[in-house]
């Protein structure tokens, strides 16, 4: 039975509406997928950063002069940059580990975004197959029934007896009365075990928005933490000389600067740096890939498709003229 609606204009708005939120969930999706990539390399960024400066601070403690002598700080400058590079891919591969998580829970939230677009949709049709069945004594019984709920407000009134409360809230909006009634003796069973599935599709995609935002959450705090001592300081573990021993440190530091650097700083943030790769990011097994917007949009659509093409789906769309 065709259900294709005569009415053009609404077809029309039906469409536009069904156009536009299909790139809304198109667009939320790249966003969301861009913002994860944004926010992660902004604090890998700002933590590298930190790292380099907390470094010089502790050459600086060891000695202030260290710089003043090209030859020796150079070589020290140069397996700092290793090291550097060595703590920010680590960053980066755990911001990976992280995406990837996230980009799962984008995924899903399209697919449901995009079942809840085909609900409304196939709620619509539903509401026209309805109207179309009901018969003219449901139409009547409709009309009866909001008419016998204002003849009970009417007669009340001239009485002037109190008025019944709970009949008021009632018919405070007439609409509502109308579409209460509806509901009851026009709707089918189909049609409001359908509610039940949209509100419950809003509900899930209401708690997996909520956890792509603590999801990136999460990965900031991790990439925070990642090769961090218990003070937040990796690289200026050095202890103060207690008194008796400053003098002798006081000589050490100077003329022997680069070996006191090598084993107070760049050593203890290399063991650092290899533990983290051994113990954190060795459990995990992930490619370093580069971040993809193509293929990226590529598997959104793909997921997207995969709803909306489904062939009960695009059955509907025709039935009530969208498509």
């Amino acid at each position: 039975m065709k259900l294709k609606t005569n009415d053009k204009p609404i077809a029309t708005a039906l469409k536009n509406q069904y156009e536009e939120a299909k790139r809304e969930i198109t667009l939320s999706a790249i966003l969301n997928s861009v913002y994860a990539k944004k926010i992660a390399d902004e604090t890998i960024r700002t933590k590298v950063s930190n790292q380099l400066n907390a470094i010089e601070t502790s050459i600086d403690r060891i000695n202030p002069k260290f710089k003043e002598k090209p030859k020796n700080y150079d070589k020290v400058k140069q397996e700092m940059l290793a090291l550097l590079n060595g703590y920010e891919a680590n960053l980066v591969q755990l911001s990976q580990m992280c995406n990837k998580e996230i980009q799962e829970a984008i995924l899903e939230k399209v697919e449901l975004e995009s079942k809840l677009l085909m609900a409304w949709i196939r709620k619509e049709y539903l509401y026209q197959k309805d109207q179309k069945e009901a018969s003219p004594k449901t139409q009547n019984v409709i009309l009866h029934g909001i008419n016998r709920v204002m003849e009970k407000l009417k007669k009340k009134a001239k009485e002037k007896k109190q008025l019944d409360v709970n009949l008021i809230n009632r018919i405070q909006d007439g609409k509502q009365v109308e579409k209460e009634i509806k509901e009851n003796l026009q709707f089918s069973k189909e049609y409001k075990e359908h509610q039940i599935y949209i509100r419950k599709l809003q509900k899930e995609i209401k708690l997996l928005t909520k956890k792509i935002n603590d999801l990136n959450e999460q990965k900031i705090s991790r990439i925070l933490d990642a090769m961090e001592t218990g003070d937040k300081m990796l690289s200026t573990q050095i202890r103060r000389p207690h008194t008796i021993k400053r003098i002798t440190k006081f000589f050490t530091n100077r003329f022997n600067t680069y070996h006191v650097i090598q084993k107070n700083v760049l050593e203890p943030m290399h063991q650092r740096i290899d533990e983290f790769k051994v113990n954190e990011l060795k459990k995990v097994e992930i490619k370093n890939e580069e971040f993809n917007l193509q293929e990226i949009e590529k598997k959104i659509y793909e997921k997207q498709n995969s709803v909306l093409n489904y062939i009960y789906h695009k059955i509907i769309c025709k039935e009530i003229g969208i498509l």
